[in-house]
């Protein structure tokens, strides 16, 4: 039934949304609205683009982004929120929760502050 078919993925579609809606205002909640560190404070950044079920891939970096925080300033970004809130719980380095690698602009070492939820621990 192509109907019941529409109707099941139109309502995946919704919850997908609500979801989505509920991790921004969680992340907003911990007071997590700008990008608090100064430009070229952080020397190593590893892009997460991921979804929270593939978390797995970026799980076996914390040790050696531990160790390499020691001598230098790392962060982990992530474009996704529900991503963003598990790894500010899990990772033992700064989390920054981004929609896109454009938000984080440097123009001759000016830092322009990003309108999308940020936080820096």
């Amino acid at each position: 039934m192509p109907l019941l078919k529409d109707i099941k993925t139109a309502q995946r579609v919704v919850l997908n949304l609500f979801r989505s809606r509920r991790n921004r205002a969680q992340l907003a909640s911990l007071g997590a609205s700008v990008w608090e560190q100064p430009a070229g404070s952080v020397q190593i950044a590893v892009y997460f683009a991921d979804s929270r079920v593939n978390l797995y891939q970026i799980r076996q970096w914390y040790a050696p982004l531990a160790e390499l925080s020691k001598t230098h300033q790392v962060a982990i970004i992530s474009r996704s929120p529900g991503s963003a809130l598990t790894l500010l719980e899990e990772s033992p380095v700064p989390v920054v929760c981004l929609s896109s690698v454009a938000d984080r602009r440097h123009s001759r070492g000016q830092h322009t502050r990003p309108t999308s939820t940020t936080r820096l621990r």
